[in-house]
């Protein structure tokens, strides 16, 4: 696709875990957002280090994992609905399960909760997608389908601190 937001999602497996963590990547070199203001999910989450999106967190209990991916790159600017779909393009048997728009950031987002599976492990993720002042944004939440819930708390603290310039 032509935009430099193109991702795709890249999943490690933890060796000799049983939990997986899923994080995102970028095929191009795309222009972070400055002046972001959150505050960090709490405990268990702890950071992620990962050279794909801007910042992510994993839970120590579950291996579900929290991040966020910006792209201010000038002449991007894919719809809401391009946003979400490449964010999900790397789940094999693709189930939406809800798919909303709402007002998020002072703007129109795309929220969505969908299922499936990669490398034969079901996972459920919740993605929130919207542009705001010439920014591309995805908020993600993922894991093992069956640890999805236990934690989809902190990362609706995490969405409602989460503010865009």
């Amino acid at each position: 696709m032509k935009n430099h937001f193109k991702l795709k999602f890249i999943f490690y497996l933890l060796p000799l875990a049983i939990t997986s963590c899923i994080s995102i990547g970028v095929s191009k070199d795309p222009e972070p957002a400055k002046n972001l203001s959150y505050s960090m999910p709490t405990s268990p989450f702890s950071d992620l280090k990962s050279k794909t999106g801007d910042k992510a967190w994993i839970s120590k209990n579950t291996g579900n994992t929290i991040s966020f991916i910006s792209d201010c790159s000038a002449n991007s600017d894919p719809s809401l609905e391009t946003l979400e779909a490449e964010s999900l393009s790397g789940i094999d048997k693709l189930e939406i399960i809800e798919s909303n728009q709402k007002d998020y950031n002072q703007r129109i987002s795309r929220e969505t909760i969908a299922s499936g599976s990669v490398d034969g492990i079901a996972i459920k993720i919740k993605v929130i997608s919207f542009k705001k002042n010439s920014c591309n944004y995805n908020l993600l939440f993922a894991g093992k389908k069956d640890k999805f819930d236990s934690e989809i708390g902190i990362f609706n603290n995490f969405k409602e601190s989460f503010k865009a310039p």
